[in-house]
């Protein structure tokens, strides 16, 4: 049997919950137990999505861009969004999805900057594309509880 890591953090989770903090001698070991418990739980429900997040949000990203190729003037930031538009994610580890996620969220930034800055209909309309993808981006990595 190979362990998954979810499955893994949550006995984990369990034996510290329920095996180990009840027999703390005092309630702030008990709490720091308790604690560790919960994040063992967070970290596998991150495990479980950080790929399906990161991929969704590369992805959801590059197509800002590729809408805004045109946009901007600055030549720089313009090669910038070309070349972030016609990227993709080849290794699907967390951590080369997170480098990528990561890069692509510094133009994100310097686009949005930009866009704000211009009244242009496709500003706009590529600003409110940046706060639709923001908004999805928080839901979509909110951590719930309980």
């Amino acid at each position: 049997m190979i362990p998954e890591p979810d499955s893994a953090l949550h006995t984990i989770m369990g034996t510290l919950m329920m095996e180990v903090a009840p027999n703390m001698g005092d309630d702030y070991r008990r709490a720091n137990v308790n604690l560790l418990g919960a994040a063992a739980a967070l970290i596998a429900a991150e495990y479980d999505r950080a790929a399906e997040v990161r991929v969704w949000e590369n992805n959801a990203m590059r197509a800002i861009f590729g809408r805004a190729a045109g946009l901007p003037a600055d030549p720089a930031l313009r090669s910038r969004v070309v070349d972030a538009a016609a990227g993709a994610d080849t290794d699907l580890r967390v951590s080369q999805l997170t480098a990528a996620n990561t890069e692509l969220r510094r133009v994100l930034i310097d686009l949005h900057a930009m866009v704000e800055e211009l009244d242009a209909p496709e500003a706009v309309e590529i600003n409110k594309a940046i706060w639709a993808f923001l908004r999805e981006s928080a839901q979509r990595r909110a951590i719930q509880i309980g």
